[in-house]
């Protein structure tokens, strides 16, 4: 099995039902379903050996991890905080990739690679026409490689391989488990180990995901409450700086369940 099946499933069975809500827009599993679709046809046809992605979290998250699966590609998201000197070991141990990218200072330009802009390869994958593109991925391989943080020493790979992704998934949500009107709220950077969780998770419950590109305990605040946000993952510095921002005039009546990780509450 692939991790794409997840958005298969999804789509099929609720097609208009909200999936990503980035910046006020609002993407269907469907229309997320076909851009991946349309993301997978881009990467095979480069001739790409990853995927990775070097941004805050928006739309193209889940339609690149998606779209890397469905072609077979391995999937690497990048620390975006991280400098151009510390990328560059990494970028030597994915070439050549495909590598979607935010607007940033340093200039990428290295030999058989394609670097695009988020925005437009975003853009350009919602925009394509219906694909009934399909390829059979060996479930033996690379979904995902993290890189760690390197904090003590060289940065490790760790391999996430398909058939791990989907039985993690299958052993822990229930497909469609999710009632319409659930939303959860990840503010969580999609590099990080949760981010992928949630991308997956959230597709298979077909939950609604409303992203926060960067933590701000008030725009957190403003987002729950707008999208009456039902489930939330946070680290305990960013509930501690919640509940310092929270004033007597603000209810979080929607909010049934906050998960948490990275330390001691």
């Amino acid at each position: 099995m692939n991790i794409s099946l997840f958005l298969q499933m999804a789509a099929d069975a609720c097609p208009d039902r909200p999936a990503v809500t980035h910046n006020g827009n609002n993407y269907t599993y469907g229309q997320l379903f076909n851009a991946a679709k349309h993301a997978a046809q881009i990467f095979e046809k480069t001739g790409c050996q990853y995927v990775s992605l070097l941004d805050e979290s928006s739309p193209a998250v889940p339609i690149a991890l998606m779209g890397a699966a469905m072609a077979g590609i391995p999937y690497v998201p990048l620390n975006y905080r991280l400098s151009k000197e510390q990328l560059l070991p990494l970028f030597e141990r994915i070439s050549p990739a495909y590598l979607i990218t935010g607007k940033r200072d340093d200039n990428y330009d290295f030999e058989d690679w394609i670097v695009e802009e988020s925005n437009d390869f975003l853009h350009k994958c919602l925009k394509a026409e219906h694909s009934d593109y399909f390829k059979d991925v060996d479930p033996n391989e690379v979904a995902v490689q993290l890189f760690t943080s390197g904090t003590t020493g060289t940065p490790k790979a760790a391999l996430l391989r398909h058939e791990h992704l989907v039985s993690y998934i299958l052993g822990s949500v229930e497909f469609m488990g999710a009632m319409e009107e659930e939303a959860a709220l990840v503010s969580v950077p999609p590099y990080h180990i949760a981010g992928i969780s949630a991308v997956m998770s959230n597709i298979y419950a077909c939950r609604q995901v409303v992203q926060l590109p960067n933590f701000n305990a008030s725009e957190w605040l403003k987002l729950c409450q707008d999208h009456s946000v039902t489930s939330a993952f946070l680290v305990p510095t960013m509930l501690t700086r919640i509940i310092e921002e929270l004033n007597e005039n603000q209810t979080l009546e929607s909010l049934q369940s906050i998960a948490y990780g990275g330390g001691k509450m």
